[in-house]
């Protein structure tokens, strides 16, 4: 069973993993090394907060998973569980703070009410007097996805015999059974490819010609800010729009994307400023510590649900693509390595098959409703 996998961040690297450890013959194929583009740039928060219904109840389970995978690869380091401090100063962003705590505590999450002074002591620079809600999130926290990628390739590669090529796919041939890539002055063909590629996902399924998905990119500003002073931020805070969390060596502060439909160029500007009046706003000496800006270009479906599963036209063809996916991916990519080694027959190297593929997945290790009619 040989597999290709076009894509080695935290998407690719997750199914290429748990491909691999399943005993299929996995190729995994990027141009830069793991983790290097979107997922290495990213605000990287785990999060389940302001979801409802089977999204938050698959982005808990996600985020709990994270912790498994960590032990069973040796990736505790990069796994931070802080915690989320959520906070709001009034109106409407209030009460829709106070609803989110409750839909996410019925949902079985761990998240408490906080005083003012308790806040304030938790997050002694964070400007917690203008808010009028205050609540921490227990099981929500931060990853460092760049080299979380590295470490799945890393385990994939030297434990389950997956071989990772630094190269960029320049052709795509396919049928229902097979799939021929091509790269520079080689080609080799396989009984599925998982195209994970994030904001190309189009442009290598016109490669193949297949339809193209409603996926969009949104490029969003980030603040790195470089300090010496490690306890200015214990949890990742949300403040209204604003959000900041811990980095490496100093901290990355972002800021909500702003609605409706703007030009590439005017969003980013439009968000740089939304972040730089919320950083001042929210955080104490904001203005007054070095900085950097860097970009992350979202690939967001228009569903705002991830599209996870083999095309319509071509079923030895599947995409995984999504927004989030740094704390959805390793579940999804355990889901959808499952599925693909079902459909294709089970590795003799793992024992006898399953009569069905859902055998292999608990109860609560199913995508949503919703996120498998938004990928057909």
């Amino acid at each position: 069973m040989k597999i290709g996998v076009v894509g080695a961040g935290i998407v690719g690297a997750s199914i290429a993993y748990h491909l691999a450890k399943q005993g299929a013959k996995v190729s995994i194929f990027d141009p830069l090394p793991p983790g290097s583009a979107v997922s290495g740039s990213s605000f990287a928060c785990l999060n389940a907060f302001g979801r409802s219904g089977e999204d938050l109840a698959f982005r808990l389970q996600a985020i709990r998973y994270h912790r498994a995978l960590a032990r069973e690869i040796g990736s505790e380091h990069l796994l931070h569980l802080c915690g989320t401090a959520r906070i709001a100063s009034a109106g409407d962003p209030a009460a829709k703070l106070a609803r989110d705590a409750t839909t996410f505590a019925s949902a079985g999450g761990e998240v408490r009410s906080v005083a003012a002074k308790e806040m304030i002591d938790l997050e002694p620079r964070i400007h917690a007097r203008f808010a009028t809600e205050r609540f921490l999130v227990a099981e929500e926290g931060w990853v460092d996805s760049g080299a979380l990628c590295k470490q799945l390739v890393k385990t994939a590669v030297e434990r389950f015999g997956a071989q990772f090529r630094s190269a960029r796919v320049a052709g795509i041939q396919a049928s229902d059974r097979w799939v021929r890539l091509s790269w520079q002055s080689d080609l080799e063909t396989f009984d599925r490819v998982v195209l994970a590629v994030g904001n190309d996902t189009n442009s290598l399924l016109k490669l193949a010609g297949l339809r193209e998905l409603p996926i969009k990119t949104l490029p969003g500003p980030l603040l790195v800010l470089t300090t010496q002073d490690t306890s200015v931020i214990r949890h990742v805070v949300y403040a209204d729009g604003f959000h900041i969390r811990p980095g490496q060596g100093g901290y990355i502060a972002g800021v909500s994307a702003l609605p409706g439909e703007l030009e590439p160029l005017k969003r980013l500007e439009g968000e740089r400023l939304d972040l730089l009046a919320a950083g001042a706003r929210w955080l104490d000496g904001f203005l007054h510590v070095p900085r950097s800006w860097t970009t992350c270009p979202r690939p967001v479906p228009a569903s705002d649900h991830p599209i996870v599963g083999p095309r319509e036209e071509c079923a030895a063809i599947s995409v995984a693509a999504m927004h989030g996916g740094v704390t959805l991916a390793p579940l999804i990519g355990k889901i959808a390595a499952s599925e693909i080694v079902a459909a294709l027959g089970w590795p003799r190297s793992i024992g006898r098959p399953p009569t069905h593929s859902s055998h292999l997945l608990s109860e609560r290790e199913q995508l949503p409703s919703a996120w498998l009619a938004a990928s057909v």
